[in-house]
Formats: structure tokens, sequence, C-alpha cells
């Protein structure tokens, strides 16, 4: 089979296996008050941020997603698939009513990181984002074809185990999330923001579960079942003033998490800078940059990130030695 066949038959098989995974479930706690719908929400707000990345490419408008490689005929990642915002970064992960009254007071006013009720929301739908994700692929492993075709036994179980696992992990913060938002205790969560004050076409929302930390002691990484791993909530957003946010969370309770926070909210400003890229990079799939940064960038620049994205990638080069260190900032001045 040439490569070009196995692409077709591989994004066939993708595409199936996302098609199984579908679920459509409302995250939020008041389940009893769920409108009938349930919506295609976004992790990052489509008529915000992805409007301020969009730009056009072939006379099409959208944006670049770090999950969607532009492939050669040989297979090497030469750059991104175009994204419309329509479709870049969303779940069916709510219902109508309460995407629309969780999430209003970010919606409709300047997001500002200074309330902790805007921090709480966006960590809250960066996580229900994930979450879902969660769920969604343990669906796919136990409903898709090539999961249950035979000799496949082995590898369906050993990921059913992995995800479930993980899933678990999740459970209880989505719990505490919750009662959070019911209870309306924004402070409940430990937060660190870091402002520039200007805008970098650059976003991210998801939660990280680092396997080092930032001095390269261990964090997040063990074979023992038992040891809970502990997220932080990752969110960096340009928002319409000129500005550019970011916003990482952990439960309080959480003294590991804490910790790696406060390794990074100590660095200064350019290591800090390099290690918020490092983790857009190597900890996080949901990062969307736009076609107008990745032209700013030098053809080195371009070669290094691709790079970059494919070193890290887990099931490709296994377990990492050490925090990853990125040789990009995406906050330097010539990037706005």
């Amino acid at each position: 089979m040439t490569y070009s066949n196995r692409r077709i038959a591989f994004k066939k098989a993708f595409n199936a296996f996302i098609n199984d995974s579908k679920i459509k479930t409302c995250f939020h706690f008041d389940r009893a008050s769920c409108s009938s719908n349930i919506i295609v929400a976004h992790s990052l707000q489509r008529n915000g941020v992805l409007n301020l990345l969009a730009s056009e490419v072939n006379s099409n408008m959208g944006v670049y997603s770090f999950l969607h490689p532009k492939l050669d005929d040989d297979g090497h990642s030469i750059g991104f698939e175009l994204q419309g915002n329509k479709n870049a970064s969303t779940f069916t992960g709510f219902c109508g009513h309460h995407d629309t009254i969780t999430f209003e007071p970010i919606e409709n006013n300047e997001v500002d990181v200074s309330n902790d009720e805007h921090c709480f929301l966006l960590s809250y739908r960066s996580f229900a984002k994930e979450y879902h994700a969660k769920i969604e692929v343990n669906q796919g492993f136990r409903k898709n074809d090539i999961f249950n075709s035979p000799g496949m036994e082995f590898t369906q179980v050993s990921l059913l185990i992995g995800n479930k696992l993980a899933q678990n992990d999740l459970l209880p913060i989505k719990t505490k999330l919750n009662n959070m938002l019911q209870n309306k205790n924004f402070s409940e969560l430990e937060y660190f923001t870091y402002t520039i004050d200007s805008l970098v076409q650059i976003a991210s929302a998801s939660p990280i579960s680092p396997a080092y930390y930032y001095d390269n002691k261990i964090f997040n990484l063990s074979q023992d079942p038992k040891v809970v791993y502990e997220p932080i909530i990752f969110t960096v957003l340009p928002v319409k003033s000129g500005k550019t946010h970011v916003v990482m969370a952990c439960l309080n309770e959480h003294k590991k998490a804490t910790r790696f926070i406060d390794q990074i909210s100590n660095l200064n400003r350019k290591k800090l800078e390099y290690a918020i890229s490092s983790i857009m990079i190597g900890e996080i799939e949901n990062t969307f940059i736009s076609p107008t940064l990745w032209d700013k960038m030098s053809k080195d620049k371009q070669k290094q990130l691709l790079l970059e994205l494919h070193k890290t990638k887990s099931y490709i080069n296994g377990v990492p030695k050490g925090f990853f260190h990125s040789k990009i900032n995406f906050f330097d001045h010539q990037y706005f």
C-alpha cells in the first residue's frame, strides 16, 4: 500500500473512531435544569479569542491547531491544516442553557484575571473539555470496530484501563469544581496569573499533568495505579483590549500541583515566557495559533516548532527525561 493510500485509510479509520466516540452530556452540576439541546461548545470563545487569531489562508478564514499538522507525501509535518473557527476547540459537553448562564460573566465582559470568578470560569471550561474528551475516548475504545477486531483484545483492555485511571483521577476534581460553582466559592482554587500588554496570537486551554517540575524533579510520573496525578488547569487567552492573559489553577489541597505553579511563578520574565511556551508545545494539544503568527516565524523557527511538537509526543518517544524546554518564546515582541 502506498503512503498516500495509508493516509486515506488512516483518516477513514480516525473519523470512524471519532464518530464512535461521540457523547453528548452536560458537565454542569444542575442536570435537572438542563435544556434539551446539547450544543457544540467552545473551550476557547469563538466570537472572542478565535476571531482574534483567525486570518485568511487561500481565501479561507481560520486558525492553525497543534493537533492538525499538514503532512507532505512522505508523512513529514510541513505546517498545519487550517481549522475554521466554527469547529476549532469544540466539544459536546454543555447544554445550551448552562453554557449561556455559566459563562456569561466572561462572555459578555472583558476578562479580568484579578477577578477569581473570571479565573475560575476559564479554568472550569478548560477542565470540562478535557474531562469530556476522556469519557469520549473511553467509549471509542469500547465501540470502535478496530479495537473490537480479532487480535486487539490486549490492546483494547490496556487502553481502557489506562484511560479509566486517568478518568478516575479527574472525576473528584469535576465534583469539586461543580461544588465551587454551585456555592460560588471561586477562591478555592490556587491561581497564578500573568498578563502581557500586547496581543499574542496564540491560545491554549487544557488541564496538564507534567511528568516533571521545572527543576526536573518527578511530579506526575508513577507506575503505581494508586498514585493520583494532580493536574494544573492552564489557559492562555488573548483578549480584545490587546492584552494576553495566562492563568494556571489547581485545587488548594493539591500540594504537588501548587509547588509546580509556585516554581513557574517565581521565574524571571524571560524564563517564565519560555516555560509557558514550552508547556503549550510539550503538554497541550488544544493550542491554536494564528496563521499570521506562523508566517511571522522564520523558516528555522517553523522547523524548530514542528520538530518540538514531534519530539514531545509521548506515544512516539516514551517517557520524557525532565521538564521540556522549548527554544521558542511565543511572547517575544516580534510575534505581537
